[in-house]
């Protein structure tokens, strides 16, 4: 039977370098990291397979549901940190934190969208290569028409747990598409405008739901 999965993340998954800013996420503990991204998945899967909550009707409460599950694995911190590069340090620390709460909500709705209208057949999982402190996670996604998407996850090691803070699909990694992005953005206008953009797609994305 095809089952809904993780198709990107996009995310979406999902922040910021850990220590940079308070109220870091709690680690998955006790697993290595291929461990941490497949129960993910599968928890996932299990919330958008579960027949109490199908249908448009109970979108909202499967992203809810979704994001619950990512929250602790994903380090939005890291993510946004690195997503904003060099614009980073001239950010106050009033703007680090809006960009880090904003940036997170635009991840995780993006990284729902997705996962919420795909469906697969399975997922294999690849290698697992270690550096250090840092870790990355192979996986494919096969599509029921037997096609395969490669998803590579990149986590750190945080007091003896793993946290995503990045994300490659086909070869095109997350953080750097934003970075490329919200530089072009802030480059031909403002910070403050790139921020605005951001609100406005997530507004745009709540009246959707209604």
């Amino acid at each position: 039977m095809a089952r809904k999965a993780l198709a990107v993340l996009t995310v979406l998954l999902t922040a910021v370098f850990a220590g940079v800013l308070p109220g870091a996420p709690a680690q998955a503990a006790e697993l290595d990291p291929t461990e941490t991204i497949k129960k993910t998945v599968d928890r996932v899967i299990d919330v958008l397979n579960d027949p109490d909550i199908q249908g448009p009707e109970y979108r909202g409460e499967r992203k809810q549901r979704v994001f619950a599950v990512i929250d602790p694995v994903f380090d939005f911190d890291e993510l946004s940190m690195r997503t904003l590069g060099r614009y980073w340090r001239d950010r106050t620390t009033e703007e680090k934190e809006e960009f880090v709460e904003v940036y997170t909500e635009f991840l995780k709705n993006f990284y729902f969208d997705k996962v919420d209208t795909h469906e697969t057949e399975k997922i294999i999982y690849g290698d697992e290569l270690r550096r250090g402190g840092r870790a990355e996670v192979r996986t494919r996604v096969v599509t029921p028409k037997g096609t395969e998407v490669p998803i590579d996850y990149r986590l750190k090691n945080v007091d003896g747990g793993w946290l995503v803070y990045d994300v490659v699909i086909e070869g095109v990694s997350l953080v750097r598409s934003y970075r490329s992005q919200f530089g072009d953005a802030i480059r031909s206008s403002s910070f403050d405008n790139l921020m605005k953009e951001l609100r406005e797609k997530l507004k745009e994305g709540e009246g959707a739901e209604r």
